[in-house]
């Protein structure tokens, strides 16, 4: 079966099969469309007039940065709102939830109660002295701020790496995807 590949729309047309070919189709060698049935291949692209298997050039070092940036927050995300142990119990982590607990600590140390309820991953209730809540406070929002520290060191290293004169782009790729959480 002769087939044709068109860089102008990036087509395969099968002759004799697809009406209007494009006039800048070219013939398909028969090894190279076997493969493309087959899925060993993905495309064709046209070098010098012949079509030849498209393939994909390296990346980027901007391309290989992004992708970094987003791993890191993907990992950041994990890390800052992984369950904090206190006082023997499990509490969620985060940002939010060290709000939240020390917002209750406060408004109920401002109201003039003994003590304080905080509750935990499990949803239970915990009635817990000013002090011990604060500990509390103290564990969730410092491993939060862990993360967060860790999150800001990494994006600095990976936004550091630059090309230079003694730097290559491929060095410079080696250098950011070494980086990691």
């Amino acid at each position: 079966m002769k087939a044709k590949y068109s860089k102008s729309t990036g087509g395969i047309y099968v002759v004799g099969a697809s009406k209007n070919i494009p006039t800048d189709a070219l013939d398909i060698p028969d090894a190279l469309y076997t493969r493309f049935t087959q899925a060993k291949l993905e495309n064709f692209d046209v070098f010098d007039g012949v079509v030849v298997e498209f393939v994909k050039p390296p990346p980027t070092l901007d391309e290989v940065k992004t992708d970094k940036f987003a791993e890191i927050r993907k990992a950041y995300d994990t890390a800052a709102s992984a369950s904090v142990t206190s006082l023997g119990k499990l509490w969620n982590g985060g940002f939010e939830s060290a709000i939240k607990l020390d917002a209750a600590r406060r408004l109920s140390e401002a109201a003039g109660a003994p003590s304080v309820k905080l509750y935990d991953i499990n949803n239970i209730g915990h009635q817990l002295n000013f002090s011990d809540a604060l500990q509390v406070c103290v564990a969730v929002a410092s491993e939060y701020q862990i993360a967060l520290s860790k999150k800001q060191g990494l994006f600095a290293a990976v936004e550091a790496v630059q090309v230079s004169k003694a730097v290559t782009e491929a060095q410079a790729i080696v250098v950011v995807t070494a980086i990691t959480w």
